[in-house]
Order: C-alpha cells, then structure tokens, then sequence
C-alpha cells in the first residue's frame, strides 16, 4: 500500500499551524513576555526565531519532503545517526503520554461551565478549606453590606460566608477591608487562597502532597480522558486524510474565531488597556542579562517544535515538488502572530481583573497552568454571562490541545509504520489498529496522571521532554546534515 498525500495543500499547511500554535502559545508565551521585558522579549524571540528556529523548520521541512519518510526512517541518508530521529520519536512519545490529561483538564472545566454559580465561584462547597476566600469585587464597592448577615445571604454571584467575612472588616468610611485575622479571632498571619485555585487544587486535582503520594484515581479525571482519548483515535484513526479535515475545519481556525471575539470582549472592560500597556511596555534593561535570551530561546523551540520531528512528519505526506521554504516561513509567521494575539487576549481580561479586585495587576499574572486554570476562569467569573465566556475560552483550549496532540501521535506512528513497512507490507492498509493499539497503551500508561499526585508527574514529563533535549537533538541534526551528509 503505497504512502498517501495530503488531499490539499491547505491540509498540511493548516495542521502544521495547528501543531505550532499549541498551549504554550495561550499560558506561556504572554507570561514571558510580561516578565521578561515586555515588548522589549519580542527583540530576542524573534531573533532566534529567524537566526535558529526558522532554518530548522526549513530543513525539518525538507528533509520529510525529500524522504517522504517519517523521522526515523529518513535517517537513511546518515544511518549511524538514526538515534537522532528515535530521540524526536521519543519526545512525541513522552508529550503524547500527558498532553491527554491537560485536555483533560479543558474537558472537565467545560463540563464545570454549565453550573450556576460556577465551580470555582464562592467557598461554600465540599473542597473549599478554611483559608479559601474570595476577594469582593471593586465593582460592588458601593454596595451596602453593612447589614447583611454572614450566613447565606448572596450579592451577585459573591456569597457573604464565615470564611469571607472573618477576612474582612467593615468601616462606614472605607467599607470593607481585609484583615489577619483567624477564624477564631487571634491576630496571626492567614495563608488566603483564592476560591479559583481552591477548586483547581482540591476541586479538579484533589492534590497530594508530593510526587512519593500518587494517591487514589479522580473519577471526574478518568473519564475526561476516556473522553479525551476517544476524541483523538476518531481524528487521527484515518491518519492524516482524517486529521487534515479536522484540522481544516475545527482545530487550526476555530481558536482564533473564539480568541478575536475574546479580545473584542476584553477590550470593552474597564481596565482591559492597563493590562494591555503592561503586557507591552518595553523594559529595555532586562535585554542586558542572560535569563531574558534564555527564556526567548526556550520559548521558540517549545513553541514551534523544532527538533520534535512533528514539522518533518507532516511535510512526508507533501507532494516532492511543494515549495517547502515558503511553507515553513508561512508556519513561523503565523504562529508568532498567535503568540502575540492570545497575549492580547489574555492581558486584555487580566487588566479587567486586576481593576475590579483593585490588585496590582502583577498579582493577578501567572505562568503555566496557573494562568488558564486559576487566574483566567475567575476573570471569567467577574464578566455577565461567565458560563458562556468560560465554555468558549476552555473549548478554545480544547482544540489548541487537540491539534498538537494529533501530530504528535501522527509523528509516533509513522515512524512506527515506516520502519515496519519494508518488512510487513501491508502494515499501512492495518494502519487503524496500531492506532487504536497505541492509544490504549498510552491511556494505561497516562492513568498514573489521573491520580492525585498526577500533577508533579506531568510537570516530570514536560520539564525531561520539552526542556533543553529538542535543542540538542537540532543541534546535531544540523551538524550531521552540514557536515557529515554534506
């Protein structure tokens, strides 16, 4: 059975762009800007992006094109380095292992969007601790909450409970303030958390104390990935004439249909443009120091896969005579412009809560999960209507998810049945039960992630897959090519 092609041009150029414009783009990319130099990040990261990044992507590109091969077998051309494509297969592998459960968690929050009040909103159910508060908007300032009683009595979506009220104290001139005091109304130090990152914590992980504590699974996790997983073998159970289509007309273009009409909503808040401004603002001494390079150079290659075999993978499918050049600048392009557009997004809705819980909006700013899990579903909270806002913004995450996890699985599984093929040949024609073989074996090995301690475990994962290897793995490929192939 002969390697098939992408049906259109557009199949490839989209998945590519749906591939590259992953996570990292939404929680990531608009930290690091804000934390290392505001506008003035964009010098570094486009710098690398063009002197290291955008070469490899070429080559990447090219290489998959010339070979129509996946990223182990193509290695015909220099066999004695054939461990630099097994190296990529296995940075897929790991990625592939706890993408799911990050999808997981969209599936989950989506699932949480239909409540009223959301989840995430009050300290009045089963996970909130002690500690849990929820800081009263600047909105209700003018509210009078001086007769209201501390039982169940509710303004908005806020309600007035014990916990809440032994952090605040009324004064008829200031209105309400915050205090240190406990519950039981000695002056000590209270460690607050915010109700969001309470249901994040206790409420969705049910967190254990360290990655030693695995502890029992979460059911509500277990069948978000049964979802998760059930969702991908259908979308990639065709290979890629069944990925290409969906990436056509959902994975690669709905995120940015929800993204614009997130950023049109934000930009109608009050404080939205103070968020913008210090997303921005260029702070020109930190170009001076290390970390700032670093953070760009990490970011590019996380960000754009270089080095992961996903780019050489898809390109195996074009045609021999594609101009691969143009549709690797076309990737880099539009996946910088997507970097840039969800900071606007986000920064644009941070602003809004930072204005409305009068905090700095440096207090309000996170990285990682913490900024689309904890920081923006109660940003999400403070707008009218939140169960729509957030149903969009966690079904935006979806898809960006969902695209990237697509080559990912499709970059494993060619290489598999590439290397099969010369041997067994009809593998291809087989090909949907080594997919639906590998993605059972990926949920048993991925159930571990659903456990309490799940968390530290994905965060093992990301730091030994997507952490400096990809950057070695280029950096011999380039030598092997340059220099050894010639």
């Amino acid at each position: 059975m002969a390697r098939e092609t992408w049906s259109r041009k557009t199949e490839f150029i989209l998945s590519s762009i749906g591939y590259a414009v992953g996570l990292g783009n939404v929680w990531r990319f608009p930290y690091l800007c804000y934390a290392n130099g505001g506008g003035a990040f964009l010098i570094p990261y486009f710098t690398l992006l063009a002197v290291a990044v955008l070469p490899v992507m070429v080559l990447d590109a090219c290489i998959g094109q010339f070979t129509s091969l996946g990223c182990v077998t193509c290695w015909k051309f220099s066999p004695l380095f054939k461990g630099v494509g097994i190296a990529m297969v296995m940075i897929s592998a790991y990625c592939s292992l706890y993408y799911p459960i990050i999808i997981s968690y969209t599936i989950r929050y989506m699932v949480a969007s239909f409540n009223n009040p959301l989840p995430w909103v009050g300290c009045n159910h089963t996970w909130n601790t002690v500690n849990c508060y929820e800081r009263p908007s600047h909105l209700m300032k003018n509210i009078d909450f001086k007769n209201l009683s501390s039982s169940n009595e509710s303004v908005g979506t806020t309600v007035i409970s014990e916990t809440f009220t032994s952090m605040l104290s009324y004064d008829p001139s200031t209105g309400w303030t915050e205090n240190d005091t406990t519950l039981n109304g000695t002056q000590s130090p209270v460690v607050r958390i915010r109700a969001s990152e309470e249901f994040w914590k206790h409420g969705v992980l049910g967190i254990s104390d360290g990655i030693h504590e695995v502890g029992p699974l979460k059911w509500q996790l277990l069948l978000c990935m049964v979802a998760a997983w059930v969702v991908i073998y259908v979308c990639v159970m065709k290979g890629i004439k069944s990925t290409g289509k969906v990436s056509c007309l959902l994975t690669a273009t709905f995120p940015y249909l929800v993204l614009f009409i997130l950023l049109i909503r934000g930009l109608t808040l009050p404080g939205s443009w103070d968020g913008i401004v210090l997303y921005m603002k260029p702070q020109w001494e930190k170009l001076q120091t290390s970390q700032v390079w670093k953070s760009a150079a990490n970011q590019v290659f996380y960000s754009y896969g270089a080095g992961w075999g996903g780019i050489l993978t898809l390109a195996s499918y074009n045609k021999f005579h594609n101009n691969s050049v143009r549709d690797a600048l076309m990737i880099c392009v539009c996946c910088a412009f997507s970097s840039i557009f969800a900071g606007f997004v986000i920064f644009s809705v941070i602003g809004f809560m930072a204005y409305d819980s009068q905090l700095p909006v440096e207090d309000v700013v996170a990285a990682g999960p913490g900024l689309a899990f904890v920081v923006y579903p109660e940003a999400l909270a403070r707008l009218p209507v939140p169960q729509l806002w957030s149903f969009l913004f966690f079904f935006m995450l979806l898809t960006v998810g969902l695209d990237t996890q697509f080559v990912m699985l499709e970059t494993l599984l060619s290489a598999i049945v590439d290397e099969l093929a010369p041997h067994y040949p009809d593998v291809r024609s087989h090909r949907w039960k080594l997919i639906l073989g590998t993605s059972i074996l990926l949920f048993f090995l991925g159930l571990p992630l659903a456990c309490e301690g799940g968390v530290y475990i994905m965060t093992f994962l990301d730091w030994y897959s997507a952490g400096f290897s990809p950057m070695l793995i280029v950096f011999i490929e380039v030598l092997v090519v340059s220099y050894i192939y010639d």
